[in-house]
């Protein structure tokens, strides 16, 4: 209040002084240094601005002081003690304490999940802090997100060193909005400007902030959101060459806040006193009505809780198989070298029969590649320009894309790639967790979670279940189907075949298709691996040139087969197609076709009926 007070004073005193001497119009003129200064203050003339410039220089004093001033009454009236009749508080506290109430319990066992949900968003705000512009200072974000994620991922709760972190990331947040603040001074601009050369009696416009050369500013990331016109100090101009990014980034610092961290001591220490009922200080009314509060359980928080934990436990036990199709996701989304490595793991994996066990093994050595991969990204992703980056190496036939480095235009963000990328780099730590949980069991108790709803959710997943074993070789034949139409090549007159051969051992003879439509799957499944490892190795320009010296006719040949080579939008889809079709398969086989046989045995119904004769 004090402080707004005076600059509201300061604020009239200076435009009093500006109206009533004359001489003052040569003495603060535009440009010069004393009139860079008191502008800096916020003392700004306004004689020569029109109104509404003129009212965005004057009312934020009035404002700011008349506010403070309402809260200042606002708060000395509460804060005055006044006599009541009613009971005091510190008696319904300790009503509250002295019982253990179903709200406490219910407190208790919201706490748990309240902390994590906590800890969840304040790791969204580290990655979109960090990824959201590629830069040296937001750097801190991205590898503070890794390093938590991480340790979580290998069994290490969420204690006093995540708490600790959030407070240092929280005063890092601070000075950096700070940073951002003060780069907005139009001294602090013109100094760093001429700092990157420019000269003195260039003024600042929205091209100069955009195609500043300076290699420092380039990585620091300061972007600069309004900027003035020393000729014009009254005009505020907004940058409009600023990114969607920019405006992103602000907004998550701004955000950035310590989880909840609920007091389990203190918890326990209320559920286990002793019950202490204060009737010379409550009224019985009163008393009753706060008893029956305490009976009522909160149904609603316990639908919520356990569709929370049934959630976290599906997501668990299925993190292997989604681990599995992110190795082919990104593989097929970014197509290069080490990229390709994820794709064979992941169709070698899929044919062995205890993968859950490979993958959960093996997640430490996932988790280590993708946080290797994500890393160089984020590094290559930095604001540099061509000649600060590795070259390639064109001559050799290699390029930094198909070493896995992507490098986009100006108009595309490194956002959306680093994203994605961190999205597929989450599921492998969240596999990494589940086997450090089934290693040490001392987590989360699943086995203990017994309700109402869960015994509705499991007859709810029972009923999915019997649908997707009915129904979804169909969507396998349909895929089927497409794979065998889309092209006239070679490839995909082997799948017709296939398919044609399917169909009609199953109207021919149905006990021989019963018997031979697992090998069948398994042939099918080795069948597409070959040919998406096949359509994905020629894609790289040194295979093809190998290729060709081979053989004059290599590309006719490979042409006629299906294996060409396809444009950046042509090749997702043409991976995607057959990767999908391959993991439908997968799952059919692994998941649904053995109660698929014993539902559509046509003898099985004779059978019950002699068992039950």
């Amino acid at each position: 209040m004090i402080f707004s007070g005076l600059a509201l004073i300061g604020q009239m005193v200076f435009q009093i002084f500006i109206l009533i001497y004359k001489s003052s119009d040569t003495l603060f003129y535009n440009c010069l240094p004393l009139e860079l200064i008191f502008r800096q203050i916020g003392l700004q003339k306004i004689n020569d601005s029109d109104l509404g410039n003129a009212l965005r220089l004057i009312l934020p004093d009035a404002v700011a002081s008349m506010f403070s001033l309402f809260i200042y009454f606002i708060c000395k009236c509460i804060l005055q003690p006044q006599p009541s009749s009613q009971p005091s508080v510190s008696a319904l506290v300790g009503q509250l304490q002295g019982s253990p109430s179903p709200q406490v319990r219910f407190y208790k066992s919201g706490s748990l999940l309240i902390e994590y949900l906590g800890s969840g968003i304040v790791l969204l705000l580290m990655i979109l802090c960090g990824i959201a512009e590629p830069n040296v200072l937001n750097m801190i974000y991205f590898v503070s997100f890794l390093l938590a994620a991480t340790l979580w991922g290998c069994g290490i709760k969420f204690g006093r060193w995540f708490i600790a972190m959030e407070v240092c990331l929280l005063v890092y947040c601070g000075f950096h909005l700070v940073a951002i603040y003060l780069h907005q001074f139009p001294s602090i601009q013109e100094l760093w400007f001429e700092r990157e050369g420019w000269n003195e009696t260039v003024f600042i416009n929205a091209d100069n902030l955009t195609n500043s050369t300076g290699i420092l500013y380039r990585l620091l990331g300061l972007k600069t959101f309004v900027y003035t016109n020393c000729t014009h100090p009254f005009m505020l101009n907004f940058n409009v060459n600023l990114k969607w990014t920019d405006i992103l980034q602000v907004v998550a610092m701004s955000l950035v806040s310590p989880g909840q961290h609920p007091n389990y001591q203190s918890m326990e220490n209320v559920t286990n006193s002793s019950y202490a009922s204060p009737t010379n200080q409550v009224d019985d009314r009163l008393n009753l009505r706060i008893r029956r509060r305490q009976e009522q359980p909160n149904k609603i928080f316990e639908i919520f809780k356990t569709i929370s934990l049934y959630l976290a436990e599906f997501m668990l036990s299925q993190s292997y198989n989604a681990a599995l199709i992110v190795m082919m996701a990104w593989s097929i989304t970014y197509h290069s070298w080490p990229t390709f490595l994820f794709l064979v793991a992941a169709c070698l994996i899929w044919m062995v029969p205890q993968k859950r066990d490979l993958v959960l093994k093996t997640s430490p050595v996932f988790v280590f590649y993708a946080l290797i991969l994500l890393s160089f990204n984020y590094i290559y992703g930095l604001d540099l320009t061509s000649d600060e980056l590795p070259s390639p190496m064109e001559g050799k036939g290699y390029s930094m894309t198909k070493i896995g480095l992507i490098r986009r235009n100006k108009h595309q963000e490194p956002f959306v790639d680093l994203a994605i990328q961190s999205f597929f780099t989450l599921v492998f730590i969240l596999t990494l967790r589940q086997s450090r949980w089934e290693a040490s069991k001392d987590d989360l108790d699943f086995d203990n979670l017994r309700s109402d709803f869960y015994l509705s959710r499991k007859m709810s997943g029972a009923l999915i279940n019997g649908i997707l074993v009915k129904y979804w070789i169909l969507v396998c034949s349909l895929l089927f189907l497409v794979m065998a139409l889309q092209e006239s090549v070679l490839y995909r007159i082997i799948y017709m075949i296939l398919f044609l051969y399917f169909v009609i051992t199953f109207q021919v003879s149905y006990q021989f298709w019963r018997i031979w439509v697992r090998v069948f799957w398994v042939i099918v499944i080795f069948y597409s691996m070959v040919v998406l490892i096949s359509i994905y190795v020629v894609q790289f320009d040194e295979v093809m040139v190998r290729l060709n010296t081979m053989n004059a006719k290599s590309p006719i040949i490979l042409e006629d087969i299906g294996l060409r080579k396809y444009s950046t939008g042509e090749l997702f889809v043409s991976l995607l197609t057959p990767t999908s079709f391959l993991i439908v398969v997968i799952l059919h086989i692994h998941y649904f076709q053995s109660q698929f046989l014993v539902i559509s045995d046509v003898n099985r119904y004779s059978r019950e009926i002699d068992k039950k004769g």
